[in-house]
């Protein structure tokens, strides 16, 4: 007896020695099933092996403050994997990623929605469909990124696998923790904690939904197939096929379309384009930003050396215009490309996108491929591409698809001379020494590059950009840029605040939580700090400071620009005329306008309800048109209608079309020659 008690009290010991037992993280999908297993790795870790548990999915936002080494933890959340980027990648942490089929996370979230009467009179397959075109609040990323860490302390569980055998399930997860427990120990804990028991009934069977701290409805697999329509699965597909694919609910295409990305400047891309499509590889060209959102597709950087590319761009587009000094000074943006952005001229318009892609790829596929190259080795480039796209094909083929093509229209023009190249410093350098145009300085300081952003000792800042309110945080960096005494501190601060402001435009809302929208956001943030005293950066960062106020462009629609301040969301009218800044009127002169049809506002969560809003605004008067027309009151219509046509900045459809039947022979000339001043117009 003495010796089995010695041998359970040095059990005891070991099980009580919890310095080397990882810190676990939980992550789940939102009604992905985490309520068949985390209640019994809850039990099993803080009973049998003395972890502490951590806080909820409502407390993931401030985990940081809340975490401590004193022991292992336990934390179950929903977040993002950015909230726990600091931890990411050490040694003493283990995540756990459940996910599921999406559609059957879509129909758990609706099901429960109507259940807890929070649908707002909506029907259920409008909440799929409504759901579906607002991306579901960019959870599929946010699950995407977890899913594809790709890191050895990262253990992914699906729904399915899980459910088919739970015991199994748990007993993996525990092995990837370097921790074991007896199976009959394991059968028990899982039974108690069963769908069966909790729920009493089986899986699978109908009856009410049971809400702890987690939700028991029905348990199963599928269940999507009972409840989407056809036009729900279409819509479906079209927006979350990606995901369907990468975690394997669906059959890969064969080829998924090759993603390429430039600088909006002249590089050869067409060439690369049309070798891959002559051998049946489909890819297209672009020159945005925000494509780093789709981390699921293969992309390659395309690029070439930044002075040879921007000559190029002077000599075809504004070489009659201006001379070529003058354009190298000249800050521009990109509207169709990414609008906003950047406002700086164009050699550090090239640096910034390349750096930019070249940051993304730390979280995404990326194979970066040199114009140059592409010129001297064709041959060696193409099939660099295909195995990087891991496609097989001939010697033969590979010829006969580059000898269709020419790259020599696409040549270089003269290397600029020195004073033009001199342009080319700070983040063009830097870009250009990235990507082997330049050879690096024999001593270069990086203490800048990693300096400590304000952002990350900012409490309130530092929670807003946790939750995605990247507005919210830029105006108070703003606030805080403005009472700041020392120069160079403001200008490090604004550098903040303008990679804030464009972390959100090309992210959205949705996606501003995501691992890409915070990586984007601090790099921004090092090489706009680093270089804030040269002159375009140095106006880039003070323009428009004094108004204290950050206005973000969201687009257009139906003529109006749509806008955002804070956590508040309008639609302004052209009418408005070009010199209207948003950041100089009050509430109350806002509201006036809003009388008068000039704008359309909202406030934060119900950005998704802007343009529907203004639909309303401009359909009505559409059809109190009509209405008056067809009663015979013509002249007051074609009042109303002019005023439309005035608000739209005759950029709507819906009105022109209206406008169109008022072209047709009246019986006062009157009509016909107001709709040719309006037609100008």
């Amino acid at each position: 007896m003495r010796s089995a008690h010695h041998k359970h009290r040095q059990h005891c010991t070991r099980e009580s020695d919890w310095s080397k037992r990882p810190h676990v993280v939980f992550y789940n999908l939102n009604n992905a099933g985490a309520s068949a297993i985390v209640p019994i790795l809850v039990e099993l870790l803080t009973v049998k092996f003395q972890y502490t548990a951590l806080g909820g999915p409502g407390d993931s936002i401030e985990f940081e403050k809340q975490f401590t080494e004193e022991a292992p933890i336990f934390h179950w959340t929903h977040s993002p994997a950015s909230v726990f980027e600091r931890f990411l990648d050490r040694e003493d942490f283990r995540f756990i990623c459940l996910f599921r089929d999406p559609r059957d996370v879509l129909v758990s979230h609706v099901k429960d929605l109507i259940h807890r009467e929070l649908h707002e009179g909506h029907t259920e397959k409008q909440l799929y469909l409504d759901y579906i075109s607002s991306e579901f609040g960019g959870m599929f990323h946010h699950a995407d990124e977890w899913i594809h860490l790709d890191q050895p302390n990262v253990h992914t569980l699906s729904f399915e696998e899980m459910k088919r055998d739970i015991p199994a399930a748990v007993h993996s997860v525990l092995q990837s923790l370097g921790l074991e427990i007896p199976e009959p120990e394991l059968q028990e804990v899982c039974k108690q904690n069963s769908f069966e028991a909790v729920a009493g009934r089986k899986c699978g069977e109908d009856g009410p939904t049971i809400r702890t701290s987690f939700m028991y409805r029905k348990g199963i697999s599928g269940d999507w197939k009972n409840q989407f329509d056809d036009n729900v699965i279409k819509a479906f597909h079209e927006h979350f096929d990606c995901f369907l694919q990468r975690w394997g609910y669906t059959h890969m295409e064969a080829h998924p379309e090759v993603q390429i990305v430039s600088a909006p400047f002249l590089c050869g891309a067409e060439w690369l384009v049309n070798v891959l499509h002559a051998m049946g590889l489909p890819s297209r060209i672009n020159h945005r930003l925000d494509f780093a959102r789709n981390t699921h597709q293969p992309s390659i950087l395309l690029t070439r050396d930044g002075r040879d590319a921007v000559h190029s761009h002077y000599h075809q587009h504004h070489a009659e215009s201006m001379s070529f000094k003058d354009y190298l000074l000249t800050p521009e943006e990109w509207p169709e490309h990414f609008p906003g952005l950047f406002k700086l001229p164009p050699a550090e318009t090239w640096g910034l996108f390349n750096l930019y892609w070249l940051e993304m790829a730390k979280i995404k596929r990326l194979q970066v491929i040199r114009y140059e190259d592409m010129q001297t080795h064709p041959v060696q480039v193409v099939q660099e591409v295909l195995k990087y796209l891991n496609v097989h094909r001939t010697p033969n083929a590979i010829n006969d698809a580059i000898s269709n093509f020419s790259i020599e229209n696409s040549r270089p023009q003269a290397q600029i001379n020195g004073s033009h190249a001199a342009c080319f410093h700070d983040i063009a350098k830097e870009a250009l020494t990235q990507l082997g145009y330049e050879s690096a300085p024999t001593s270069q300081s990086d203490c800048q590059k990693h300096r400590i952003l304000l952002s990350e000792n900012d409490d309130k800042i530092r929670h807003a950009i946790k939750l995605g309110k990247l507005t919210i945080a830029s105006q108070r960096l703003l606030e805080q840029a403005m009472r700041a005494e020392d120069e160079n501190l403001r200008l490090s601060i604004l550098a903040e605040r303008t990679a804030a402001d464009w972390t959100h435009r090309i992210f959205n809302n949705e996606l501003c939580r995501s691992r890409a929208a915070n990586i984007t956001r601090r790099r921004f943030a090092q090489l706009l700090s680093q270089h804030a005293e040269n002159t375009p950066e140095y106006d880039l960062l003070t323009q428009d400071v004094s108004t204290g106020q950050t206005v973000i462009s969201l687009g257009e629609y139906r003529g109006y620009q749509l806008a955002q301040v804070g956590e508040l969301f309008y639609a302004l009218s052209p009418a408005l005329g070009e010199d209207f800044r948003l950041a100089h009127h009050p509430p109350e002169d806002i509201q006036k306008l809003a009388e008068q049809g000039m704008c359309v506002m909202v406030s934060f969560p119900f950005q998704n309800r802007l343009k529907p809003a203004l639909d309303i605004l401009l359909n009505s008067a559409l059809e109190n048109i009509t209405q008056m027309a067809n009663a015979g009151d013509r002249e007051n219509a074609f009042v109303a209608l002019k005023q439309c046509i005035n608000l739209t900045g005759a950029k709507d459809s819906a009105t022109l079309e209206i406008a169109n039947i008022f072209s047709k022979p009246q019986k006062s000339q009157f009509y016909e020659d107001e709709y040719q001043r309006m037609a100008a117009l």
